[in-house]
């Protein structure tokens, strides 16, 4: 029997190996975001959940010292059998505060609580409508409860919506708040509206939660409401929480067998998240997610988490990427099936506010020349990517992509860019447009943007801009969109739906408005562009009084990007004194690439 079990082990081992998905524990000796590896090298990681820094902040580190000293090094038993230590109570007395319950309840794990509050609610004759997405922790808690599952797609209100309408049995409805592999957010808000129209139970798992969304638990009195959340994250410890009514701490307490039938969370652990929480709920705290929110915002301008996946498609792609990105002393992690579908390979960046702006200064650099070798999916879109370069979910990148932006509305954007296009297309490139959204009055008889540069590339207006990013309202694009009670948009959105057709030698991208106008709901055109990720950056002005104020304000806001940037001076009038010393000043005092036509442009571009 025994041979016959190794036998059954080592075919087992054959065939993970034969299908390229070899796992390891890679040794790192590390103390917060810094550490070294097996063979002595010194890496930065961009690979863990510690996302405030915490698991070395000297207060938390000082309360699991003192709990040491003063309860030793274990609870000893379950804390039914041998009873509770006072960091536990203390702890969870906190926790129910931070999250607006009457009560809270720690396991050892975010995994044993997501596994005891499931099983707990979800007996015989329950269902459980549960996300695609959803953490690994959820998907088994799912399967060990006795109600009927239900797996809805992926953050769709409406599919939920007909699940929940379908049957009247009580139903537990189960989401990640942030999903741990894409980092996108779940719309909770209108999760709890519709389970307290229902009468669903709603369980969110709050655990990558650091920068939101957050939920107001007094929103809906009458909705049974179960936040599960980490100690071992953000709180930089070890543990997980079920924050709750008394009545459902009550029931874990007595039903759920990961409580019940387990050593509790050690007293040191207990006493290093306290702290913790006491840091988090204190303004260093929103210094800290202040920090980890500019961090996000260098590589994912508006993304809704710390956790930035750089989807490239196939295992090897992400696997050699990641051994590139170690060779330079960062630690990325390759991320594969079975953990994410087929085709959807990829890096997952996760930051720290530990990291300082030289640690993400390296990281932007050194996934600079790994571009050619990205294919994000079409399924999965990567939300951004690095910082000057990098694409948006794309079939098959330009050759060279081009952002215009400009210091404000009406400087003659789309004039200099159909303009470019065209000269460009005489000399035989194949070129061609996007004008990710475009606003303006239905009676408006002059020709819009994406016409104007569908005449200069030769392709179908709608495929320059889509009709569902045409808004009949003179206004910001999200502005117009909330006006026409239309759904919202964010960066994200419209990156992703910037898509191009093989062979394009240059593609060229037109924002609407000024750099800092609206674009989506959770940034201005320049988070657009930087999500997009161009290879050069036209900015037109006019050529007259204000120009250099306009410029300069621009410039500054891109301080931080590596584009090479060109600075057009539409309308300019060689006898104009004023537009001559503006180019003079820009040029001599400023150091900008400026050029007064479209020829010149060309030049730069080509």
């Amino acid at each position: 029997m025994a041979d016959g079990w190794a036998g059954r082990v080592d075919a087992r081992l054959a065939e993970i190996r034969a299908a390229g998905r070899w796992r390891r524990v890679r040794p790192l000796d590390a103390h917060g975001p810094i550490g070294t590896t097996a063979d002595g090298s010194r890496v930065t990681s961009f690979a863990s959940n510690d996302y405030l820094g915490l698991s070395a902040h000297p207060a938390v580190v000082a309360a699991a010292h003192a709990a040491l000293d003063r309860w030793g090094a274990g609870a000893t038993a379950s804390r039914l059998v041998v009873g509770s230590r006072p960091p536990h109570h203390d702890l969870e007395a906190d926790l129910a505060a931070w999250k607006g319950t009457e009560a809270a309840l720690v396991f050892p794990t975010g995994y044993a609580a997501n596994v005891g509050v499931l099983t707990a609610l979800a007996g015989p004759g329950t269902r459980i409508l549960s996300d695609a997405l959803n953490h690994a922790s959820i998907v088994d808690g799912c399967r060990l409860a006795r109600g009927e599952l239900t797996v809805v797609p992926h953050a769709d209100l409406d599919a939920l919506a007909a699940a929940l309408a379908a049957d009247d049995r009580p139903t537990v409805v189960v989401a990640d708040s942030v999903f741990s592999m894409d980092g996108d957010a779940a719309d909770v808000d209108a999760l709890a509206g519709l389970c307290a129209r229902h009468g669903a139970a709603l369980v969110l798992d709050e655990a990558h939660g650091v920068l939101g969304p957050d939920l107001d638990p007094g929103a809906h009195p009458d909705l049974l409401l179960v936040r599960v959340g980490t100690l071992s994250k953000a709180l930089g410890a070890l543990g997980g929480f079920v924050a709750c009514s008394t009545a459902v701490r009550d029931l874990l307490v007595n039903v759920a067998r990961p409580f019940i039938f387990t050593t509790a969370l050690s007293p040191a652990d207990a006493a290093a998240a306290h702290a913790a929480l006491g840091v988090v709920r204190s303004p260093e705290g929103d210094a800290l997610r202040a920090r980890l929110r500019a961090h996000v915002d260098r590589l994912a301008p508006g993304h809704p988490s710390p956790i930035v996946p750089v989807v490239l498609g196939p295992e090897d792609a992400a696997l050699a990427t990641a051994e590139d990105l170690l060779a330079q002393g960062l630690l990325v992690p390759a991320i594969r099936p079975p953990t994410v579908p087929e085709g959807t390979s990829r890096l997952r960046v996760t930051f720290s506010a530990a990291h300082t702006d030289a640690d993400v200064d390296r990281l932007l650099a050194a996934l600079t020349p790994l571009r050619s070798r990205w294919h994000p999916s079409d399924e999965h879109p990567t939300p951004a990517t690095e910082v000057g370069d990098g694409a948006a979910a794309t079939g098959s990148r330009p050759a060279t992509l081009v952002a215009v932006l400009g210091t404000g509305t009406e400087v003659g954007k789309t004039w200099v860019a159909a303009r470019l296009l065209a000269a460009l297309r005489v000399e035989g490139r194949t070129v061609a447009a996007r004008k990710p959204a475009q606003s303006a009055e239905p009676d408006d008889p002059t020709p819009s943007d994406a016409d104007e540069l569908a005449a200069a590339t030769g392709e179908d207006p709608l495929d320059v801009c889509p009709a569902h990013r045409r808004y009949a309202r003179a206004m910001a694009p999200p502005m117009a969109a909330a006006a026409l009670g239309r759904p919202g948009l964010t960066v994200a959105d419209l990156a992703a739906e910037v898509t191009w057709p093989d062979g394009v030698d240059v593609g060229l991208v037109e924002t609407a408005g000024g750099a800092a106008s609206p674009a989506a709901d959770d940034g201005d055109s320049l988070a657009l562009v930087r999500a997009i990720g161009p290879d050069h950056v036209v900015l037109v002005a006019d050529a007259g009084l204000g120009t250099i104020n306009g410029i300069r304000l621009v410039v500054a806001a891109m301080a931080a990007d590596r584009w090479p940037a060109t600075v057009v001076l539409n309308r300019y009038d060689a006898g104009d004194p004023l537009h001559v010393a503006n180019r003079a000043w820009l040029r001599t005092r400023e150091g900008l690439d400026v050029v007064t036509d479209v020829e010149a442009l060309a030049e730069r571009i080509r």
